[in-house]
């Protein structure tokens, strides 16, 4: 089973409008584009894996910067296209690629250096790391409901679903809805999303005939500064070859565990059966216990409509709540297109079984009724 792995992560720095105009005049307007309220990118090393984004600092950052700096400047590096140059699937996880992978960074921001006089890491510091766990789905349908039952998830406080303004929807119209959840955290020092990232390469025309009716869903965490900090993963401002090598393989080597700690513990909400699935368990698990079973069925009704309060009191959720914890089963239900969906927990380490009895359970009821649905098996949770 593959490991999680860095996909980007995000440079910060400064430049004068001195050294912006001398950026300008070395690459000429064909290898910039502008977008909106003065945004600028330079594209030359986009297919390198680098991208280099920009933007003109507010009033007030360029009055606090000692320099005055006028523009801020991200750069957002692709790993696995700086080795592999125009292509959109892969991953870096050795220590030799992330040794390469560093150099090639610091190669291409000298040569920017040598051929304008600018250095991009004069003022440079590590903004964000980007952790990402690809899973092969059964389909897109699978797919679509890992990512709507996450938006439909009672999050631990502090975290919320964010939801884009029209405007953001307008500036992306290939992207729908139900192919993408964005979640973040109140410190905004961490955000994660899963979505539909068979979607996304279809819309790079990215050839997906080996994929066949199999879909993926990609988890992808964020983490920013303070956090990156608080880790003891960035322990120097200064951006060189040594220390590039350092956090790269810190975060690679933790990345597992960064994902479980900061996605999949906020998604703890067992196994999923479809609906009617999942009540016939209730029952089946509760036995001569029918008021029990049908306090639990009165719960999923109530959380599935997204009105938990009409239930009961806040004890009464708790008592609820736990029972399902015990039972190993998210009171969440999935759509009857998928009987069975395992836990996030589960999908992210891979942990899947054939003889997983939920699994088992969920064929056996569809069989005696002559359904024929499509189910994950093991070859399903292969990551790329």
């Amino acid at each position: 089973m593959m490991k999680s792995f860095i996909h980007t992560f995000c440079i910060k720095s400064k430049i004068t409008a001195q050294e912006f105009n001398m950026l300008k005049n070395k690459y000429n307007n064909r290898n910039f584009w502008t977008k909106g309220n003065r945004e600028y990118a330079l594209s030359i090393f986009a297919d390198n894996g680098i991208r280099i984004k920009i933007t003109p600092c507010k009033e007030i950052e360029r009055q606090m910067d000692k320099e005055h700096c006028y523009n801020k400047v991200e750069i957002i590096v692709t790993l696995f296209k700086l080795l592999h140059p125009g292509k959109c699937m892969g991953y870096v996880t050795s220590k030799d690629d992330i040794v390469e992978v560093s150099k090639r960074i610091i190669q291409l921001l000298n040569k920017i250096y040598d051929e304008s006089n600018v250095d991009l890491l004069k003022r440079a510091k590590i903004k964000r790391i980007d952790i990402t766990k690809d899973v092969i789905t059964p389909s897109d349908i699978y797919t679509r409901e890992v990512i709507r039952l996450a938006k439909c998830t009672l999050l631990p406080y502090g975290y919320k679903v964010w939801k884009p303004t029209e405007e953001q929807e307008m500036e992306h119209p290939e992207w729908k809805r139900e192919d993408a959840v964005f979640i973040n955290k109140n410190s905004r020092e961490m955000n994660y999303k899963i979505y539909n990232k068979k979607a996304d390469l279809a819309n790079q025309g990215e050839d997906l005939e080996n994929l066949g009716d199999k879909g993926i869903v990609r988890f992808e965490l964020s983490l920013k500064g303070k956090i990156l900090w608080n880790l003891g993963i960035i322990e120097s401002e200064t951006i060189s070859l040594a220390n590039l090598i350092d956090i790269l393989d810190k975060i690679t080597e933790n990345a597992d565990m960064l994902l479980n700690l900061y996605v999949v513990d906020t998604l703890a909400i067992g196994d999923i059966l479809s609906k009617k699935i999942l009540i016939k368990y209730i029952r089946s698990i509760c036995g001569s216990k029918v008021k029990k079973a049908d306090k639990l069925v009165r719960y999923i009704e109530c959380l599935n409509k997204g009105n938990t309060s009409i239930y009961g009191s806040a004890k009464c959720i708790r008592y609820v709540e736990r029972e399902f914890n015990k039972i190993g089963v998210s009171p969440l239900y999935a759509i009857k297109e998928c009987p069975y969906i395992p836990a996030y927990e589960k999908l992210v380490a891979g942990d899947i079984h054939e003889d997983e009895e939920l699994l088992r359970f969920a064929k056996r009821y569809n069989e005696k009724r002559g359904h024929e649905y499509i189910y994950w098996n093991l070859s399903d949770i292969d990551s790329l």
